[in-house]
């Protein structure tokens, strides 16, 4: 199943109808919306930056379509943050602490202190385990190794996207107006791809990455 939020209202596609349906989520907005997960059973949730989390069931009667809502708590407080990785997720809450729990929000752990540094490096792009740690990148260019939160990696540009190619043991990390880099090894080194060195041109910023069992690395 594939769902995607918009305001007041949810975009819903099933393999079982076919089809793509728009069901009313009134007083929800994507601004609202800190995580949208699929849960593997049909169904998938909402995590709200308010904290709470919200369970949306699609419900097939002949050609109509309603969707059922369970709403609980997720966390006490507001999240800023939150990443789906390995089947746990990764979440960091409106006093800047990061935790991880499982993706039904049982078995909470605190993990690291990240206060102050939306502040100097800008909003929260993604949080990933890769190897022995867990990374942290921000909007202004700065990638932070929560076992040492004191050196930060510095990319010299805006950071927009991470991932990482379990593939290839790689943290791919994709920037504004200079194409994708790369962290691996250890110790952890950086290297590059820039668009005009690829064997097909690139026109537009590269909003997306993928990598499959093949080796290759895609773009979109």
């Amino acid at each position: 199943m594939v769902a995607i939020c918009r305001e007041d209202q949810i975009s819903c596609y099933s393999p079982t109808t076919q089809r793509l349906i728009d069901l009313p989520l009134y007083g929800i907005s994507p601004e609202q919306v800190a995580a949208l997960l699929d849960n593997g059973d049909g169904s998938f949730s909402l995590l709200l930056t308010s904290g709470e989390r919200m369970r949306l069931t699609l419900q097939n009667k002949g050609n109509d379509c309603s969707i059922q809502i369970e709403t609980q708590s997720f966390h006490p407080q507001g999240l800023l943050a939150v990443n789906q990785k390995e089947g746990y997720l990764y979440f960091v809450d409106e006093s800047e602490q990061l935790h991880r729990c499982t993706t039904e929000g049982k078995e909470k752990t605190w993990i690291a202190n990240l206060k102050g540094m939306r502040e100097k490096y800008g909003e929260i792009v993604s949080i990933d385990p890769f190897q022995s740690s867990i990374y942290v990148a921000f909007r202004l260019g700065k990638i932070i190794d929560v076992h040492q939160p004191t050196d930060p990696i510095d990319v010299g540009l805006g950071i927009f996207w991470s991932m990482v190619d379990q593939q290839q043991e790689i943290y791919w990390i994709g920037t504004d107006g200079q194409g994708i880099q790369m962290l691996y090894d250890k110790p952890a080194r950086f290297g590059s791809i820039l668009q005009n060195n690829l064997p097909i041109p690139l026109h537009n910023p590269i909003r997306s990455l993928l990598t499959d069992q093949e080796g290759s690395l895609w773009f979109g």
